[in-house]
């Protein structure tokens, strides 16, 4: 049986990691990192150093859209065109 934990890096995910590696062993769990690529430095390495102190696979997912800044001047362009009344 494969487990899998949301750890974002908080004190309730870590909490949960902690868990379920009491209760099931590190060998069949696997913590799951979702990057929005916002999250401070701090957060990586410690999402890092519990996992490999634990000795619980890491699997790290991205978003494709890292660039948010970007992402919320288009909407905003987008907002402003409506606004005006003009189409999009």
């Amino acid at each position: 049986m494969k487990i899998l934990v949301s750890f974002s890096g908080g004190k309730d995910s870590q909490a949960c990691l902690i868990q379920a590696f009491k209760q099931y062993g590190g060998g069949n769990l696997t913590a799951v990192f979702c990057d929005t690529g916002w999250e401070h430095p701090d957060t990586y390495k410690h999402v890092n150093d519990v996992c490999l102190q634990m000795g619980v696979r890491l699997i790290t997912l991205k978003s494709k859209c890292h660039d948010l800044a970007g992402a919320a001047g288009h909407l905003g362009h987008r907002l402003r065109v409506l606004l005006l009344g003009r189409a999009v």
